[in-house]
């Protein structure tokens, strides 16, 4: 592709002459870190507009710019090793990157819809590397987060902020696994992120973000325990989790993104219900899931689509 013809990178054409000319001042380098690294989120959340090449573009783009963050972040990290907001920095662009290449390995051979389900470090650039690649290239950059989330929480146990970025990184690593076929370890993974998630709610219960993120926890540790021969214990975890979103929709019903999740519970509850050979609970579970999702299209009928109406119905 031409270099007029592609989208930009954050940086392009001066951010080299930038780092040049400057002092070399760490306030600088890091204001320079955020930057690819605010670039590079809002082109990975972009790639859900786009079919599934355009969004593999974006996708690429915010992996190179999560790379230029990381590689600064890390260098800042260093120079001050007992700097804790440097090494969670490091921790969070491990994330991103893992994050964004799982997306990639979901996007292969998909359409971009698929993304929307979610939403390496390598010496090979993305247009070398195969679908099947990502997906170990994701857990490893997970496994890295995790190890610096590990020690920034032995050094702080009692910084809510740290327990919590522990707690999301075994679920972001959970989800990995998922598609790996590695349940235990994506199980066990969420069920050491279930008691951070559940004390932190406890101790803040009006935190929308703690409700949101036990919630999440919930839904995620189903499909484990449902692959592993547990469908009674992944249903009463849904059920938490519909609890959950339902009293989240009670306290502000106009948040989408909630109601997306919980219809998400409500279809993947019927799913299993259906499985089970409740059929008439699996019915009521959908039926619920319809109820949300027609309130969403009277109120927004250009975001709520045919595509995610397909995803309903099925």
């Amino acid at each position: 592709m031409d270099r007029s013809d592609r989208e930009p990178e954050c940086g392009d054409d001066n951010s080299g002459g930038l780092v040049a000319s400057s002092s070399g001042g760490q306030d600088f380098r890091a204001l320079l870190s955020d930057s690819y690294f605010n670039f590079a989120d809002a082109m990975m959340f972009s790639a859900v507009a786009y079919d599934s090449a355009r969004a593999l573009e974006h996708l690429q783009i915010a992996l190179a710019n999560y790379r230029k963050s990381l590689s600064i972040r890390e260098a800042l990290s260093d120079r001050e090793p007992a700097n804790m907001p440097l090494r969670r920095d490091v921790a969070q662009s491990y994330q991103r990157i893992g994050i964004v290449m799982l997306a990639m390995y979901d996007n292969a051979g998909k359409s971009a819809s698929g993304l929307k389900q979610l939403v390496r470090i390598t010496t090979k650039t993305p247009y070398q590397i195969s679908g099947a690649e990502y997906l170990p290239l994701a857990l490893e950059s997970h496994d890295k987060s995790l190890a610096i989330r590990k020690a920034l929480y032995i050094a702080q146990p009692l910084s809510a902020q740290a327990r919590r970025d522990l707690a999301d990184e075994y679920v972001m690593r959970g989800d990995a696994q998922v598609r790996s076929a590695d349940f235990h370890g994506a199980l066990e993974g969420y069920r050491q992120a279930l008691p951070i998630f559940e004390s932190l709610l406890a101790a803040d219960p009006a935190n929308t973000e703690a409700r949101r993120d036990l919630a999440l926890a919930y839904q995620s540790i189903c499909l484990p325990l449902a692959e592993l021969g547990d469908p009674a214990a992944a249903l009463d975890d849904y059920r938490k989790s519909a609890r959950l979103f339902e009293a989240m929709f009670k306290d502000d019903p106009t948040n989408d993104e909630d109601w997306n999740f919980l219809i998400q519970g409500y279809q993947r509850a019927g799913d299993l219900l259906e499985k089970m050979g409740h059929t008439g609970e699996a019915l009521e579970q959908n039926r619920r899931a319809l109820v949300i999702f027609y309130s969403l299209r009277s109120e927004h009928p250009a975001d709520v689509g045919d595509s995610l109406a397909s995803d309903v119905l099925v």
